[in-house]
């Protein structure tokens, strides 16, 4: 325990100091999980204010300067239908209907890019609709991919309000809507990651140069995949499946793999996986389960510190000698 790690198999300590590859999930791992909003624009406005630091804070925001009562409208609505977000389209939408006069409007939320391309129109900072060009949207998109650069999670959001003749709102327009506003996401690294990545210099492989997204990865063919999977070093919007399939890859090429996780989405990784390193502070028993060490600090510099982890690959290498 002075370690901060409890080990489920005794076997796992012996064999994380043979470990090859440490597979790594980012957000709550090498990151803190505390998201707080950086960016916040409203068409091509970045709005500046200080205060602006969490969801409340542009709310209120949105309250005085866009007139928006967000009690009121709560209590004048009923939603119609939900659209529950998923890892391919990237976002969630929902219809609601005011009481006051029966008028439908849809909100979708999620990946900037995503919703962005549902947009023909936006809101100015003034709370003024503005049709949408080529060359604004090309402006938007670059304002995106320079939050994302900056290591920002971007979500945006649009709306639309639709004519009540007897639509079906169980299917919620996608195209042709209002860019309401973006928000870019700081999610602040460990204080230790950066020590904890360093665990290379005990001699367990960090992957080469590539980085990819999973979609990429999961469309290699099968001889692609072994090519490339060793030259990996991020792979990006990975879906449970990428992660297994990653893991698979590597085990077929030698390598003695651990990977970390805290979700239901790590499972099937972790199962697969020759050491389950599960982060344990408010995580799935689903990946608890599926784990052979549980790292009780949710931190990832703990598994450099495991009997297994530097010490262990030291005494590894000696024995190979």
């Amino acid at each position: 325990m002075a370690d901060q790690a409890m080990v489920r198999k005794l076997s796992a300590c012996e064999t994380m100091g043979s470990a090859t590859v440490i597979c790594k999930d980012k957000t709550g791992t090498l990151t803190m999980n505390q998201m707080k909003v950086t960016k916040f624009w409203v068409g091509l406005d970045n709005i500046e204010d200080d205060s602006l630091v969490d969801v409340k804070a542009i709310l209120s925001w949105a309250v005085t300067n866009l007139g928006m009562d967000m009690e009121k409208l709560k209590q004048d609505s009923t939603i119609l239908h939900v659209e529950t977000f998923n890892s391919e389209k990237k976002r969630s939408g929902v219809s609601v209907k005011k009481n006051e006069d029966n008028t439908v409007h849809v909100h979708w939320k999620g990946a900037a890019e995503m919703v962005l391309a549902m947009c023909s129109k936006y809101f100015q900072k003034d709370g003024i609709m503005k049709s949408m060009n080529q060359e604004e949207k090309s402006q938007i998109e670059n304002l995106i991919q320079g939050m994302a650069a900056s290591s920002l999670r971007c979500i945006a959001f649009a709306h639309m309000q639709i004519p009540t003749d007897g639509t079906n709102y169980k299917t919620l327009n996608e195209e042709g809507l209002t860019l309401l506003g973006i928000v870019g996401i700081k999610d602040p690294c460990r204080p230790g990651a950066k020590e904890a990545i360093d665990a290379k210099a005990a001699g367990q492989h960090v992957s080469k140069e590539e980085v990819i997204e999973g979609e990429v990865f999961r469309n290699y063919t099968d001889e692609e995949r072994m090519e490339k999977v060793d030259s990996i070093k991020v792979m990006a919007r990975s879906s449970p499946f990428d992660k297994l399939l990653m893991v698979q890859c590597l085990k077929k090429k030698g390598h003695v793999v651990a990977v970390t996780g805290d979700g239901t989405n790590d499972a099937p990784a972790l199962k697969e996986v020759d050491i389950g390193l599960f982060m344990g502070i408010q995580r799935t028993e689903v990946a608890k389960e599926s784990s052979d060490i549980v790292i009780l600090d949710d931190d990832f510099a703990s598994v450099a510190d495991i009997d297994g982890g530097r010490k262990g690959k030291l005494r590894y290498c000696h024995l190979r000698r």
